[in-house]
């Protein structure tokens, strides 16, 4: 599932009410170039045999980031779920179910000033990193239901690159977007 906006549009809600959704690069995929929010609602499994289960990424002119996982599993071969923003809103990440990544089970990257704040009710998995990193120029709230274990690491934003390339947004500053899956 993969929704683009340029810089004329607005928002992106891109929701999965159940069954699995599976690709080689993304699961599920929301790349805001325009000027609203993305909303990535998740309520079954998602698989990304080579890259990331969900991924919201938001240009310079995007505001909020909401992932919101209700059950099911997520995996991805590097990264389970991805929140970049380099926009000037904020990042709301609820994990119900599981989510699994070959390097991090959650990365969320806040360029903005914007506020991060990720709950997990679930259980959170990263296998050659941390379960949670999260990397902000602007305050994180990481809220763990118990009885879950996992890493969690967070760290200034200057010190970890985004997954994803740079590349020039409209206005001429430079907006994280992650590579463009083949159509």
């Amino acid at each position: 599932m993969y929704a683009y906006n340029d810089p004329s549009a607005t928002d992106i809600t891109l929701t999965q009410t159940g069954g699995a959704v599976s690709g080689q690069n993304y699961g599920i995929y929301g790349n805001n170039q325009g000027t609203g929010s993305t909303v990535i609602g998740v309520a079954g499994d998602v698989t990304a045999t080579e890259g990331i289960g969900v991924a919201g990424y938001n240009g310079g002119l995007a505001q909020d980031i909401r992932i919101n996982q209700t059950t099911g599993t997520i995996t991805g071969h590097e990264f389970g779920m991805v929140a970049d923003n380099g926009g000037t809103g904020s990042i709301q990440i609820t994990s119900s179910g599981r989510v699994s990544g070959g390097i991090y089970g959650i990365y969320a990257s806040q360029a903005g000033a914007g506020p991060t704040a990720i709950a997990i009710h679930g259980d959170v998995n990263g296998d050659a990193g941390a379960g949670i990193l999260s990397v902000s120029g602007s305050d994180v709230t990481i809220d763990i239901a118990p009885p879950i274990a996992m890493t969690v690491s967070s760290m200034p934003k200057a010190m970890t690159p985004s997954p994803g390339p740079a590349e020039p947004s409209p206005a001429g500053s430079t907006a994280r977007t992650a590579p463009t899956p083949p159509r």
